[in-house]
């Protein structure tokens, strides 16, 4: 972890929103001293091990829960890693005649 600036990952994935959400704010963020953010767009083992030694802040953008994601943001947890997880939907009350509804994945 950096001492000197909050070091921010964010996991940018969707072509829509992330620009937006995510790309944007944090490019702006980047030109304020103390705040570093970095953009990655796979979560490999590359990825992993740049959060686990740089991060202070992971930021995620509608990731599906899966048994990795839980096992990777269970250990990054125990090494106080706060993870944001950014959804605009309230997706416990979706309509469910909606149509993101019927294209969400099950396990969100």
């Amino acid at each position: 972890m950096d001492t000197e600036s909050i070091q921010i990952y964010q996991y940018v994935t969707n072509p829509v929103c992330s620009p937006y959400r995510l790309e944007n704010p944090g490019n702006l963020l980047n030109q304020r001293p103390g705040i570093k953010v970095t953009q990655f767009t796979k979560f490999n083992a590359e990825a992993y091990k740049s959060i686990v030694n740089h991060a202070d802040i992971l930021i995620v953008q509608r990731l599906p829960n899966s048994p990795t994601v839980e096992k990777v943001f269970t250990s990054l947890n125990r090494l106080s890693k706060l993870i944001i997880f950014e959804i605009d939907d309230n997706l416990m009350h979706l309509n469910p005649n909606s149509r993101y509804a019927k294209k969400a994945p099950k396990d969100y």
